[in-house]
């Protein structure tokens, strides 16, 4: 296998696996959720629910941060490995030369 085609697989395998643990644990809370709804008295609720923020925007809110972060992780990575572009410009004949103090 080439070089390039494991730097491809290996992700791959890792979403691949990703996808089907996150299915178990969507199964396995779908469970515990019906089965708690046997469990818990009809009348009441949560207190204070109404006060609490909507869980699927705070999750949201939190992705869209990360998003930004890791896109500026992104720019910040190329721009350095851009920087450093004029480094492959020497050859190993012009550094071996050198002396090492």
């Amino acid at each position: 296998m080439a070089l390039t085609d494991t730097f491809t697989a290996i992700p791959d395998q890792f979403l691949e696996m990703l996808g089907v643990t996150q299915q178990i644990i969507l199964t396995g809370a779908t469970a515990l959720v019906s089965s708690a709804k046997s469990l818990t008295p009809a009348a009441g609720g949560v207190p204070f629910a109404d006060r609490m923020p909507d869980p699927v925007k705070v999750a949201d809110g939190i992705f869209a941060f990360s998003e930004k972060v890791l896109a500026s992780q992104r720019d910040f990575s190329c721009k350095l490995l851009e920087a450093y572009q004029p480094a492959k410009s020497y050859s190993a004949g012009k550094v071996s030369g050198a002396k090492v103090a």
